[in-house]
């Protein structure tokens, strides 16, 4: 990332945090009417949830200035058996789940439903989750080999 950034340029960027109520009962529900592979594929989203690991990864790949909000959104959502399956057809599991048919679909939807039941309203399902925004500054320019790289990957000299 410090390689699109001019020197002392700023990085902005938000994960999902670990509250997220949502990808976590799709998990499930995959897990329990799919496979294993697809509830993992699920949560890849997740990967940078722990927000002390998320902040020391870029604070270590250079950067300076990092700070880290959290704030919690709420996703809106009708009917999960009316709605599920046209919100994830465009993920990367979809193909399971239509591989593991019409049973395995409405089975998800009526796990779906019972594990968000908190947070079920009039119109549908009101949906917390945690956003973690991170902000911080590029370094000043360095010479090549100076400072590690966020996820360990250097630049080639241009």
């Amino acid at each position: 990332m410090r390689r699109v950034l001019r020197s002392d340029g700023r990085l902005a960027i938000n994960v999902w945090a670990a509250r997220n109520p949502y990808l976590r009962a799709l998990a499930r529900a995959l897990r329990g009417h799919v496979s294993d592979q697809s509830a993992q594929r699920c949560l890849s989203p997740l990967g940078l949830c722990d927000g002390v690991a998320f902040q020391s990864l870029v604070h270590t790949a250079g950067f300076r200035q990092v700070t880290l909000h959290i704030a919690t959104i709420f996703r809106h959502m009708g009917d999960l058996g009316e709605t599920l399956f046209g919100e994830i057809q465009d993920l990367p599991f979809a193909c399971d789940i239509d591989q593991a048919g019409e049973k395995a679909r409405m089975g998800m939807a009526e796990s779906m439903s019972a594990e968000l039941q908190p947070y079920r309203t009039t119109s549908g399902y009101l949906i917390p989750a945690d956003v973690y925004f991170l902000t911080a500054r590029a370094p000043p320019a360095l010479r090549m080999g100076t400072a590690p790289m966020l996820g360990g990957i250097s630049p080639r000299e241009s």
